[in-house]
């Protein structure tokens, strides 16, 4: 790999149907016969078991090759403890093909080398056939006959904008040639609507191994996939009127506990979804046939009773984007089980398979039509930032050992950078965060929020001043300015973007809240119209 300083040469001109030169020629043997093309986007995807299978033998030949070469280059770091690799879409302007990098290269991505809009030189590249999985590959209609690696390339910092990023640049078709990418302008057919769809599926798809999502590359929780949902998991059943709602969370869970056979089909139930969790990855190099490797969970409650419910898989897909907090339900064919880890209880869970589970959102008439009980209302338990400020007084110790989770809401002032915070447990695990002030309608006190992504990465990037917020299931947090073991991060935030200081007697402390995984961040009165204490949201965010 080499890198050329955009500072010492002019921006290099996109070869002319390069991304047909890519796909056409067998492999690129000499540096003389090199291809420039375009970055559009990024995916990382998890390796799995397959992905080994296939490529672990070129791989290893490859990481081998580069470690001779350049024994102390960052590229000579070994691939095999990276659960990650990155297809990139190239273009030359006309046409686009998705293609893999090779995992030796990872770190290019890494070090943030290779980037959407800058500019690659192919030197070394070779078409790889995965004959395990051909009956259902899925991109650009030459999956069939391969894919491209790249082996080798060098980058030409780009002048941003080189080529406009242009959603309607086609992908390469295996049948075109020459004659037909030249003539593409004057004689470009219109795609069908289902033609449009299919493509928007197939791009967000890995192009080896049996995953069927990617994920965000600095945020090893937020999964990038459409996720879509069928009608049967968004309309009413028709069956649902011959099933009697009538047991409880309480009544399940002692008769789940009294059972000596744990499988048994237990009675559906309607209750209210009082929190919801981001998307967790939890996928491994050594998964089989684990296209979505992801769960989240939802807490529901009725009037006897609170319990979290699991979602696993593609049920993840169709549940995700469909649920949410406030949200009426009826669940059918889940599964119970004790509590993962140490935690006391049980846990309710959705499946694919072994049953297939249901949960169903109702309005508050067709709950009235199925059923006469009163579900609890939702609660956000939201606090003014004055009122957060007194609370410190008055529990301070208790807020030091047992931050409290609330609902803040009001006026952004300031958002800082994003920054990537690496995990604790991995070097190629990371998460994005930023700090971003708001203030409040009483009094115009101003405190900060540390606002991780989660899995509202759109949201997360496009904060800006003057937005109205409601962030829910925050923490607040407490330190001392005069504590000994006071950290780094503490003194700095405290000087650059942490306004929020309770003074009491001989102490000062500091306060700022931190999402969770189960936040929930809501941008404009539009979006928490419906939310409860709904006229303190208007109070508190009138600008």
């Amino acid at each position: 790999m080499q890198a050329d300083s955009g500072q010492t040469q002019d921006v290099q001109v996109l070869t002319d149907n390069g991304v047909l030169k890519l796909w056409k020629v067998g492999r690129l043997q000499t540096r003389d016969c090199c291809i420039y093309l375009q970055v559009l986007s990024i995916y990382r995807g998890l390796k799995d078991s397959h992905f080994h299978r296939v490529l672990g033998t070129k791989i290893e030949t490859q990481t081998s090759r580069d470690q001779s070469s350049e024994p102390n280059s960052v590229s000579s770091i070994s691939t095999n403890m990276d659960p990650n690799f990155f297809d990139i879409v190239l273009s030359d302007g006309r046409k686009k093909i998705k293609v893999l990098l090779s995992p030796s290269l990872n770190h290019l991505v890494y070090l943030g080398f290779i980037r959407p809009l800058s500019i690659v030189k192919v030197i070394r590249r070779l078409k790889w056939f995965d004959e395990l999985v051909t009956e259902r590959r899925r991109v650009a209609d030459h999956s069939d006959e391969g894919f491209i690696i790249l082996e080798d390339l060098s980058i030409t910092t780009s002048k941003s904008g080189l080529i406009a990023f242009n959603e309607e640049i086609e992908f390469l078709l295996s049948n075109e040639d020459t004659t037909a990418t030249q003539s593409t302008d004057s004689k470009k057919k219109k795609k069908t609507k289902e033609e449009k769809e299919r493509e928007k599926r197939t791009a967000l798809v890995p192009l080896v191994g049996h995953r069927r999502c990617y994920f965000s590359i600095f945020n090893q929780d937020c999964a990038i996939m459409n996720f879509s949902v069928d009608e049967k998991y968004a309309i009413w059943p028709s069956s649902v009127d011959d099933i009697e709602y009538s047991s409880t969370i309480s009544e399940v869970i002692f008769s789940f506990e009294e059972r000596v056979r744990k499988n048994s089909k237990f009675p559906p139930l309607v209750a209210r979804i009082m929190r919801k969790s981001k998307l967790f990855v939890y996928g491994k190099p050594s998964d089989q046939n684990c296209a979505y490797p992801l769960r989240f969970s939802i807490d529901i409650a009725d009037e006897s009773g609170q319990v979290p419910v699991v979602f696993w898989e593609v049920s993840c897909k169709h549940h995700f984007a469909l649920l949410n907090i406030g949200d009426i339900v009826t669940i059918s064919n889940y599964r119970i089980r004790k509590r993962y880890g140490n935690t006391e209880g049980v846990e309710f869970s959705i499946n694919v398979s072994n049953p297939a589970g249901e949960v169903v959102p109702l309005s508050e008439e067709q709950l009235s039509y199925i059923s006469e009980r009163k579900l609890p209302d939702l609660e956000l338990n939201l606090k003014s930032i004055e009122k957060i400020a007194d609370s410190v007084c008055n529990k301070y110790e208790e807020l030091i050992t047992n931050p409290q989770e609330i609902t803040v809401a009001g006026v952004i002032t300031f958002v800082g950078r994003i920054e990537v915070l690496k995990s604790k447990f991995s070097d190629h695990l990371a998460q994005e965060y930023r700090f971003i002030k708001i203030v409040d309608a009483l009094k115009g006190r101003e405190m900060s929020i540390k606002l991780f992504a989660g899995s509202y990465m759109r949201s997360f990037r496009f904060l800006a001043e003057g937005n109205i917020i409601c962030l829910t299931d925050v923490n607040v947090v407490v330190y001392s300015s005069t504590s000994n073991q006071e950290s780094k991060e503490h003194q700095t935030m405290d000087i650059e973007v942490n306004p929020l200081h309770v003074i009491d007697n001989d102490w000062v402390s500091s306060v700022y809240c931190v999402s969770t995984a189960y936040s929930q961040l809501y941008i404009g009165p539009e979006q928490f119209e419906s939310l409860p204490e709904y006229p303190l949201l208007k109070y508190l965010t009138q600008k």
